[in-house]
């Protein structure tokens, strides 16, 4: 399982969601998010990209 924050320093989590659903050797890896942000389009965001 991997917890993911979605406002990191370097590159924005969503952007590393996607990295590591489109890689066949991670895909399969639950990833839970974790946010401080309140909007739905972040949440929705998430979902369409494979998060649990």
């Amino acid at each position: 399982m991997i917890l993911l924050d979605l406002k990191l320093p370097r590159v924005d989590g969503l952007e590393v969601l996607r990295r590591i659903k489109r890689e066949p050797r991670t895909r399969t890896i639950p990833v839970v998010v974790l946010t401080s942000s309140r909007e739905s389009a972040d949440l929705s965001r998430c979902y369409d990209l494979g998060a649990n």
